[in-house]
């Protein structure tokens, strides 16, 4: 007993490792593919593509189009999508039986969170300008925040219960179109507002989905080990049986002679 919880304690902390160094990995890619194409690419984006869509955006405003937005974008805070966070894994620890999806659920969302800030930091880009805002904010623009965490969150729940098989064919569907829906309106609500550039909210999702399937790889990898220690334990268990009971059946025999 004491051996089978030391074993567990053990495996979830070398998972808890692999995932760090993961994330590690994942930063020093991102930060460099993005300084690289900020470089590359970033005077043209700007000129062609995020000027233009914003500017537009922020001289054809109406007032119920734009507190709509501003409610929209509050599902991509911090409270509200921690409260996600707990619900979602609450109900996957009721379906499954395992805590095991509200930790890996935590770690998409940690990630992410971590991935914008540090990601912010290196690449250092300017907001638009305040004239085009409708609401204060401050730091640095590129990704949003906003649509990394909320593609995290939302994305990662879909793809949790997809993987654990907590809710049938047709309600996991609309999940996934609800995460999908969610994810994009706040996205786009970050541009609507005037506090990120069109490119920042892209960067966001593109960074959200690459970590999404970054974790999804590594507990995914986990678990068909565990399975595999499971069957070959069964296999070991049912040889010691089988044994067992030929010992048995010999000694009956030599009984009765």
């Amino acid at each position: 007993m004491g051996d089978d919880v030391q074993s567990c304690v053990g495996s979830e902390v070398a998972w808890c490792l692999s995932l760090v160094l993961r994330l590690g990995a994942f930063l020093v890619v991102a930060c460099a593919v993005t300084e690289l194409l900020r470089k590359v690419l970033g005077p043209a984006t700007l000129a062609l593509i995020d000027v233009p869509i914003l500017s537009y955006i922020a001289t054809h405003r109406v007032a119920w189009l734009t507190a709509a937005m501003r409610e929209i974008t509050r599902l991509g805070g911090d409270g509200f999508l921690l409260v996600v966070v707990i619900i979602a894994g609450s109900v996957l620890r009721r379906q499954t039986g395992s805590w095991r999806p509200l930790l890996i659920i935590v770690a998409m969302a940690v990630g992410a969170l971590t991935i914008e800030k540090v990601v912010k930091l290196v690449i250092a880009r300017p907001r638009p300008p305040a004239g085009w805002r409708t609401v204060s904010e401050s730091g640095w623009s590129f990704p949003s925040g906003h649509a990394t965490r909320s593609a995290a969150v939302y994305g990662g729940a879909a793809c949790l219960t997809a993987r654990f098989r907590a809710l049938g064919q047709r309600a996991q569907m609309i999940l996934w179109g609800f995460a999908t829906a969610l994810s994009f309106l706040v996205g786009i609500s970050r541009v609507y507002l005037g506090v990120h550039w069109p490119t920042d909210v892209v960067g966001g999702w593109i960074l959200a989905v690459v970590w999404l399937w970054t974790v999804l790889l590594t507990t995914g990898s986990k678990e068909k080990a565990s399975e595999k220690e499971d069957i070959l334990s069964h296999e070991i268990e049912g040889d010691a049986e089988a044994a067992s009971r030929e010992l048995n059946r010999r000694a009956s025999v030599d009984s009765t002679r």
